[in-house]
């Protein structure tokens, strides 16, 4: 099975590929149970068409939902190195700023003094706070947003991956049972169960990446507006 866990973004084309060749080598055998059937089989071939059915009409659901991954398959390591990219041209530079302009620094008194020297010394509180805000307010929500929306990607990833596996080990042991006409309606039901288990992990992994989106969409939502929070004296 195609390993999806460590890249950024995985390879859902390889997991969809899978399971299509398993359907296939399904279909194959139903339709050599099919070609002769005996008379006094008839009910169970009926009964075997009847499954296939339901179960076409399951993968149609599948497919469906398994686009999902194709719209928004997101890149978790490009993310990840934005988050450090970000922290590395914004965060660190305000943090040792700020501690440029903290008084203790500043030495007013022997190189700088008079009127003008205690006027900008006033300032500098000002300026650590409008510092520490812009940080606080800005740079730190939108590492958190990145961070959130990567690791939503690690659990969307890892469900999908999981799930997949699972689907594909249903479908290998229906398709064991599709030896025999008679065995072969119980075989298909089995494989009808293993899609709709699909289903319902496939839905829980997309909640899982929508509150993830959320969350970081949340993060977010105040950040251009405190963006502009200066101190009066910087933006005159």
């Amino acid at each position: 099975m195609a390993n999806v866990g460590g890249g950024g973004v995985p390879d859902w084309a390889s997991l969809v590929e899978e399971v299509e060749s398993y359907i296939e080598d399904a279909r194959r055998n139903v339709n050599n149970l099919l070609s002769e059937v005996p008379e006094w089989l008839e009910s169970v071939a009926d009964a075997l068409t009847d499954a296939w059915n339901w179960l076409m009409a399951r993968l149609g659901e599948f497919w469906d939902a398994i686009s999902a991954p194709y719209e928004r398959p997101g890149n978790r390591v490009a993310l990840r190195a934005l988050v450090e990219e970000w922290k590395s041209q914004f965060a660190t530079p305000l943090a040792n700023l700020a501690k440029l302009i903290d008084p203790s620094a500043l030495a007013t008194d022997e190189e700088w003094s008079g009127k003008g020297a205690e006027k900008y010394e006033q300032t500098t509180e000002a300026q650590r706070k409008a510092l520490s805000g812009f940080e606080g307010n800005v740079v730190n929500p939108v590492a958190s947003a990145l961070e959130k929306l990567a690791g939503g990607l690690d659990v969307f990833t890892t469900l999908m991956w999981t799930t997949i596996g699972t689907l594909v080990a249903g479908l290998i042991s229906g398709i064991a049972a599709l030896l025999t006409l008679i065995a072969a309606p119980a075989g298909v039901i089995a494989m009808v169960a293993a899609l709709a288990a699909a289903l319902i992990q496939i839905a829980s992994a997309n909640v899982q990446l929508d509150n993830a989106v959320s969350a970081g969409e949340s993060l977010l939502g105040g950040v251009a507006g405190k963006a502009t929070d200066w101190p009066a004296f910087a933006a005159v």
